[in-house]
C-alpha cells in the first residue's frame, strides 16, 4: 500500500483558556493542504514493526508512527507484522503537522491492513491518545477543533488558490 499524508495549516487559532492537563484549550480552523509525504506499507508474516524514514534521524522507535503501529499491534494482536517506509517532504517542526498526518496515515492502513475493521470512534480514541492534531488527519478537508484540537467538527471545504508558506 502507497499513501499520501498530507500537511495542514491553521486558518485560525484562538486560545481561549488552559486545561487541567496543562494544555492549551483552543479553538482553530484546519485546512488540508497539498504538500504531503509518502508512506508505504509491506505486510510481514511474523509480527514485526519496521520503520524506515528518508530522514535517518526518524527511523528509531521514537517515531510517532512506529509508536502507534506498535500500539495497535499490541492491543489488537494481528497475526502479520508491517514494513513502513516513509519519504518525508513536510518540514519537521514547522506546524504544519507532518508527524501527526503520518500518524493518522499509519492508524487507517493498519485499520485496512490488519483487517482491524475499527469504527470510526475507536480510531479517534487511538489518534487523541497520541496528540491534538491527529484526529483531524483522520478526516482531512477543512475543519473546527476545539478543546486541545483534538475535539474535530468538519467544515464545508475551503479551496485555498494560492497560499505561501514561510
Amino acid at each position: 500500500m502507497y499513501t499520501a499524508s498530507y500537511a495542514k495549516i491553521n486558518l485560525f487559532l484562538e486560545i481561549t483558556g488552559k486545561l487541567a492537563n496543562n494544555y492549551h484549550q483552543v479553538n482553530t480552523v484546519l485546512c488540508s493542504i497539498d504538500l504531503c509525504d509518502f508512506i508505504s506499507y509491506s505486510l510481514l508474516d511474523y509480527p514485526e514493526i519496521s520503520l524506515s524514514c528518508s530522514n535517518p534521524a526518524l527511523s528509531g522507535k521514537e517515531n510517532l508512527v512506529f509508536r502507534v503501529a506498535e500500539h495497535l499491534q499490541q492491543r489488537y494482536c494481528p497475526s502479520q507484522g508491517i514494513k513502513i517506509h516513509l519519504e518525508k517532504h513536510i518540514p519537521i517542526a514547522a506546524g504544519l503537522g507532518g508527524g501527526s498526518s503520518n500518524a493518522a496515515n499509519c492508524i487507517k492502513a493498519l485499520n485496512t491492513l490488519w483487517q482491524l475493521n475499527l469504527p470510526q470512534n475507536d480510531l479517534h480514541e487511538v489518534a487523541a491518545s497520541f496528540g491534538s492534531d491527529i484526529n483531524f488527519f483522520l478526516l482531512g478537508g477543512t475543519a473546527l477543533g476545539t478543546n486541545r484540537g483534538e475535539q474535530v467538527s468538519q467544515l464545508p471545504d475551503i479551496k485555498l488558490e494560492q497560499i505561501l508558506l514561510v
